[in-house]
């Protein structure tokens, strides 16, 4: 199963803007479940890219062994 663009509906981001720059001020803690029925969780500024490196195998040791199948859940902040 594919997990991009799992959240392309739902990535809200909050924007501030510095004068001529619009700063892109989020991020995620999110679980993914894996293949082998086991949880990884992770923290990252860019979530659909993260999700991305994983289905790609390049996202974490764990996840490249046991594939992630779903995003279990997932948190915006403000910061990690």
């Amino acid at each position: 199963m594919s997990l991009e663009g799992h959240l392309a509906s739902s990535t809200g981001f909050l924007r501030r803007n510095i004068g001529s720059r619009c700063l892109v001020l989020m991020a995620w803690v999110y679980i993914l479940e894996c293949s082998d029925g086991s949880y990884y969780v992770g923290s990252a500024r860019d979530l659909d890219q993260r999700l991305h490196e994983h289905a790609q195998g390049l996202g974490s040791r764990h996840t490249a062994k046991q594939s992630p199948v779903r995003l279990a859940w997932a948190l915006s902040l403000i910061h990690i």
